[in-house]
């Protein structure tokens, strides 16, 4: 690996996919400050020469750092909001009911994700958020194939099973 990187073309290609990242899990403000985080680490540690190129790319140790930086925040605030929603884009009145309706579902739906075991998260969130296979979730993880195919499988029945629940509330509410 040579000695320096591109980083502005670095933080403008990972920059966006750290904050998704956190922001699944916590609110704008705190996602914010755990992407700058996680960039600072990086390029600490790549001065330090903790990264080889030969053990995955540098987004991959970006996403091992974040991975961290992310368990580090659990740590501190367990009981964090799993992520806040602007009611000023919601509150709108020229919003549509189907934009209203749609983003309802995407809130249970990110409400469901939260609703899992932290793998589990982690791994959606790396399949959905990064368009990651399971082989490269895989190795960041450092778990075995067949185990993250085993949380996929847990992860997609708990999220069915929460949204059925949540939308049959939902509908119950609404008679």
């Amino acid at each position: 690996m040579g000695a320096s990187l591109d980083w502005d073309n670095i933080v403008d290609s990972l920059g966006p996919k750290l904050y998704r990242y956190f922001g699944a899990r916590f609110g704008d403000a705190i996602a914010d400050d755990l992407t700058q985080e996680t960039l600072v680490r990086l390029v600490t540690k790549f001065n330090q020469g903790g990264f080889d190129d030969s053990k995955g790319t540098i987004e991959m140790f970006a996403f091992g750092i974040a991975r961290f930086v992310r368990l580090e925040e659990l740590k501190r605030f367990p009981s964090a909001p799993v992520f806040e929603i602007d009611d000023s884009k919601t509150a709108d009145s020229s919003c549509a009911i189907e934009n209203f309706e749609y983003a309802s579902d995407i809130y249970l739906l990110r409400k469901g994700v939260a609703s899992l075991s932290e793998p589990e998260q982690e791994i959606i969130l790396l399949m959905v958020d990064h368009e990651w296979g399971l082989q490269k979730i895989s190795e960041h993880m450092e778990m075995p194939l067949g185990t993250v195919k085993s949380h996929i499988h847990r992860a997609k029945k708990n999220i069915s099973s929460f949204m059925n629940e949540k939308v049959g509330e939902s509908y119950g509410r609404l008679r």
